[in-house]
């Protein structure tokens, strides 16, 4: 009887210390990605000026994503330039 009840006991014990595992690792908060920013060009064609601009990506700005930032500022270029140069 003895044993039966240390044998059970030790499993209560070893459940609750793999539950405590789990709400340690779901506790623990995922670093979000540091906002990153870099320098481009955008070509005016009828004026043959280069201008500079700058997309930022990450926490802290408007875009998530690297890609997120290209598309955007690979935009407002098409709407700068169509009213730039008609």
């Amino acid at each position: 009887m003895l044993l039966a009840t240390v044998c059970v006991a030790g499993l209560v014990s070893a459940k609750n210390a793999e539950e405590k595992k789990e709400t340690e690792k779901a506790e623990v908060p995922k670093e979000a990605a540091a906002m990153q920013c870099q320098q481009v060009g955008i070509f005016i064609p009828c004026t043959n000026e280069s201008l500079t601009d700058t997309i930022c990506w990450g926490e802290g700005s408007w875009n998530p994503t690297y890609d997120d930032a290209v598309a955007e500022e690979s935009h407002n270029a098409h709407l700068l330039v169509e009213y730039l140069c008609g």
